[in-house]
């Protein structure tokens, strides 16, 4: 076992200490959640290039857990956006990307002129071939001024690419 893995498992029995004991601390929750987080990034990267069949099931368990706890901070916090990233980043390992749509989606009600979160969620519906909403951030970005508006067109046509590639074989 690699040292880092310990130290993760170490730290996931120790946040699941502290919550028996104060169940509802939100700082304990989010520390055991970002502790799953790390250990599926340990998965996500350990060996070789191509994840092994036991290594992507311990990714997929481990951001399953931190998801559940990032969904207990967000029942006592609903309205907070740093949950609604840390689900959506958890969606996006796991293929997700309703849900990572989902929770950018809420991000931008709560903070409706975020500028990273637009270009994210732009990149997003255009990826899953929502085209006409991935446009209308577009045009959201270029009214914002935002720099980087003119690199979400590039992705315009994400999702055409592969349908095109995949038709042609």
């Amino acid at each position: 076992i690699m040292p880092s893995l310990v130290g993760s498992e170490m730290c996931i029995r120790d946040s699941i200490q502290l919550i028996k004991k104060t169940p509802t601390n939100l700082e304990a929750h989010a520390s055991l959640a970002n502790a799953y987080v790390v250990l599926s990034r340990l998965y996500q990267t350990n060996g070789s290039e191509a994840l092994s069949k036991e290594n992507k099931e311990k990714l997929i368990a481990s951001t399953q857990k931190a998801i559940e706890e990032f969904k207990i901070i967000d029942y006592y916090s609903p309205n907070d956006p740093w949950v609604h990233a840390q689900l959506a980043s958890c969606f996006n390992d796991l293929e997700m990307y309703k849900e990572e749509i989902e929770s950018y989606e809420l991000i931008l009600r709560l903070c409706p002129d975020d500028k990273q979160i637009l270009f994210r969620l732009g990149i997003l519906y255009f990826q899953q071939g929502h085209n006409a909403k991935g446009l209308k951030i577009y045009e959201r970005l270029k009214e914002l001024k935002f720099s980087r508006s003119e690199d979400l067109i590039d992705f315009y046509d994400a999702n055409i690419k592969q349908e095109y590639y995949v038709s042609s074989l």
